[in-house]
């Protein structure tokens, strides 16, 4: 990458993984641009796709967060589950319905929503620096909604491009065992952070049954 950009970019290595929120606010320390973009490794990113977002953000000054439509690779390049939705609650979560999303808004160019994934996450710099990015205190998991709902609380709106496509492998080279932990964690703390401790306590008791029958 480096060899082929050259002094377009800045190389920031990590010697440990220090999980996906921290890793990125070490690199957007050294950014210098108008919007951040967070965009996992494991994606593929049409041509244009970038200038789109820009054109787009430039122009809808009242949006402060935004996606692409995450999609799988398959024939159809079908719409991936999980990629943005409403703030969970603790229902939600109880019901395994958190992690769902609404209809995209099939008139317009955008939709809005409460949260989008990290996997192709675009925030104005200006916004992430008055958050003071992403919570150190999770690894990996709901560090995208945690972000998206403390960025509700400023006037700005979250929307996912409905025109605009980056395909997401989702994670081939993380052991399934490791992100199940990495979730189960993040899940108490995020339950913890915003619900309670007797909130976070009941779901990971209830949750026990569940990955014992996996």
């Amino acid at each position: 990458m480096i060899q082929k950009y050259g002094s377009k970019v800045k190389l920031v290595e990590n010697r440990r993984n220090l999980g996906f929120g921290s890793a990125n606010d070490r690199g957007a320390k050294h950014a210098k641009g108008k919007y951040l973009m967070f965009l996992n490794s494991d994606t593929i990113v049409p041509k244009n796709t970038f200038s789109e977002i820009i054109k787009f953000l430039d122009q809808n000054e009242e949006v402060g967060l935004l996606s692409p439509k995450l999609v799988n690779n398959d024939k159809d390049h079908s719409l991936q589950l999980g990629s943005f939705g409403k703030f969970s609650t603790p229902w939600r979560i109880l019901f395994r319905s958190s992690r769902k999303q609404p209809p995209l808004n099939s008139k317009g160019s955008f939709t809005k929503v409460d949260w989008v994934s990290g996997a192709a996450m675009v925030i104005r710099h200006n916004l992430f620096t008055e958050l003071k990015g992403f919570d150190e205190n999770i690894f990996l998991y709901f560090e995208d909604e945690d972000l998206c709902r403390r960025a509700n609380s400023y006037d700005f709106d979250t929307v996912v491009l409905n025109n605009s496509e980056i395909v997401h492998l989702n994670g081939q080279s993380t052991n399934s065992k490791k992100r199940t932990n990495y979730y189960d964690q993040s899940q108490d703390y995020f339950i913890d952070k915003y619900f309670g401790v007797i909130w976070a306590f009941i779901i990971h008791i209830m949750r026990i049954p569940y990955r014992l029958m996996k």
